[in-house]
């Protein structure tokens, strides 16, 4: 999606995880801070917590049983030095990264994420920064897993039109696929699926067809989800080999057009506002003008 963060930094020199589970080494720029956990945040206001994440999401295709490398930065904007645990949630194992770390007002850490599935489809969920037992931030992340011998270019895509949609509404999906390899006709099947960013699955569907040198076609999903923000999958299977795309999309009881048309209304009656302050401004000033020169 549009105005998100690429992940690539290469700094390793600040801080190398590779387990989950159990705390491992780290090497660092900064101290850190000292003390346990717990006496680091025993005293800390939650409200003075203010963590940056130079990511918006962790969005990656990767090959099934190979592993793959990431790095996000995390800073800390607050006036207090914190303890930060990190968890995930709906992501199966497939993301390793150190369960935890201190950073003291302006530090910044960097933090390896080693991903890795044995698992197909699509594999949805989140990073969890905690402190004191509460989600300060969470990062959103989407893996899209497939063989290596995936003879097919998939692409998923949701119109705009349909990237928000009201609880009850269909959604609408343009699927393009594109033979890589020998121009002959295969069988294959489709596996549609909607996940949450909390590892629960709402919406599952397949169908066979066969596909020679190309196919593209609009699919027609009738979903009846909550508000929230999901993920809608597609999973092309044939004999031997398998990929994944995916595209997002928005459950809200206002449409994107409401949406828009609210944010204009804010903005009409903001610049009224400002020049009925601007006007009684110039007719103060023009009353003391005639006060002073006229007296």
């Amino acid at each position: 999606s549009s105005g998100l963060a690429i992940l690539n930094n290469t700094d390793e020199s600040l801080v190398t995880y590779t387990t989950t589970g159990t705390s491992s080494s780290t090497t660092s720029s900064g101290s850190g801070g000292g003390g346990s956990p717990e006496a680091v945040n025993e005293r800390i206001n939650l409200a003075n917590v203010n963590l940056d994440i130079d990511v918006e999401e962790v969005t990656l295709t990767l090959i099934q049983d190979k592993e793959e490398v990431r790095k996000i930065t995390v800073t800390n904007l607050g006036p207090e030095t914190v303890h930060v645990k990190i968890t995930s949630q709906g992501l199966i194992d497939s993301v390793k990264f150190n369960d935890g770390m201190t950073l003291q007002p302006g530090e910044s850490r960097t933090i390896t994420l080693t991903i890795k599935s044995n698992y197909r489809g699509l594999i949805t969920g989140r990073l969890l920064f905690v402190v004191k037992e509460s989600t300060v931030r969470s990062i959103p992340v989407i893996l899209n897993v497939r063989s290596e011998n995936f003879l097919f270019d998939s692409v998923l895509l949701i119109p705009d039109k349909y990237r928000v949609i009201k609880p009850g509404e269909k959604l609408v999906a343009q699927v393009n696929l594109q033979q890589v390899g020998p121009n002959e006709k295969i069988d294959v099947t489709a596996n549609y699926v909607v996940n949450d960013f909390y590892g629960k699955i709402y919406f599952q569907e397949s169908e066979a067809f066969f596909v020679l040198n190309s196919k593209e076609y609009i699919k027609e999903f009738n979903v009846n989800l909550p508000n929230g923000k999901y993920v809608l999958g597609l999973e092309i299977v044939y004999p031997g080999a398998f990929a994944t795309s995916s595209a997002q999309f928005e459950v809200n009881d206002k449409s994107l057009f409401e949406k828009r048309a609210l944010y204009m209304w804010i903005l009409l009656v903001s610049m009224i506002f400002a020049m009925i302050i601007l006007v009684s401004w110039y007719m103060v000033q023009q009353k003391k003008m005639i006060t002073v020169f006229g007296g």
